[in-house]
């Protein structure tokens, strides 16, 4: 409690040297573009193109695949052992965190009784329904470089 009121008087000495300086109203001014674009940018992306991928497989571009857990939700189809089989990017709500997951739904994959097959992750950290550009973990069956997303609109 100590610490979050302190977190609370550093907040209005910025705030009060923010205001004192005039620059208050210029970050709040920035600070709500970058919200406007980031809810446009998720209004109007129709596909994502993954390139950079040790795991080549999951490279290519994917388009929307409607929603999941409140985000959107994409999708290609592609080749994994031999297999054609759907490639996802979702979001999928943990104990207490969401993760973004690029990966191979069992019900997929056709013949198997395998597990879901996951090559990337990341931590949500924004309040994008976007899964983030660059910054994901290497699991299971990925391999390193991990991928970098571009967002596409039509």
């Amino acid at each position: 409690q100590i610490l979050a009121q302190s977190g609370n008087l550093l907040d209005m000495f910025e705030k009060q040297t923010l205001l004192q300086n005039n620059l208050f109203p210029h970050l709040l001014i920035s600070k709500i573009q970058q919200k406007d674009t980031a809810s446009s940018l998720a209004k109007t992306t129709t596909q994502i193109r993954i390139s950079g991928s040790g795991s080549r497989c999951i490279n290519g571009i994917y388009k929307v695949d409607g929603e999941h857990e409140q985000a959107k939700s994409f999708f290609k189809l592609g080749t994994f052992e031999g297999q054609t089989t759907k490639f996802r990017i979702r979001l999928h709500e943990m104990e207490d965190s969401h993760h973004w997951y690029i990966y191979i739904s069992a019900s997929d994959l056709r013949g198997t009784d395998r597990s879901d097959v996951d090559f990337y992750s990341s931590l949500k950290t924004n309040r994008s329904d976007l899964p983030p550009r660059a910054g994901w973990d290497v699991i299971d069956n990925g391999e390193h470089p991990p991928p970098t997303l571009f967002f596409q609109s039509f």
